[in-house]
């Protein structure tokens, strides 16, 4: 998943073009085809963690979805997570929970969610 924002401010996904989402049931309509789903999931692991730089640098470029967009649409910083979630055995109802999400890498300003981000804390004035 990748959280990112563009130069107007807005929350943008450059692997879709929609706003970044962390819930499961919204994750399986990205439909990036099996060669995106293998990519993204190696990217993730440790072995594959050198070609991490190449991905971030195609993505501060547009990636897929920001292809062609005017300037102001460009993307102005990302987060990049790897997110995992339950899957319902065979038989069950498909719900999907969230187990856990972790950061990749940032770029630049990072995301416009901020999710994992610490408050600014400003000294107190007397």
């Amino acid at each position: 998943m990748i959280d990112g924002q563009n130069r107007k401010g807005a929350s943008v996904d450059p692997l879709t073009g929609g706003e970044p989402v962390f819930e499961p049931e919204r994750l399986a309509n990205r439909r990036l085809g099996q060669l995106w789903n293998d990519y993204l999931y190696r990217i993730h692991l440790k072995e594959w963690e050198p070609y991490q730089k190449a991905f971030r640098d195609y993505l501060a470029k547009g990636g897929p979805a920001l292809e062609g967009r005017p300037g102001d649409e460009q993307l102005a910083g990302f987060d990049a997570y790897w997110v995992k979630y339950t899957i319902a055995p065979p038989g069950a109802a498909p719900a999907r929970a969230p187990v856990t999400r972790e950061k990749l890498f940032t770029h630049s300003r990072g995301g416009r969610l901020g999710i994992d981000k610490l408050p600014v804390l400003r000294p107190r004035q007397e």
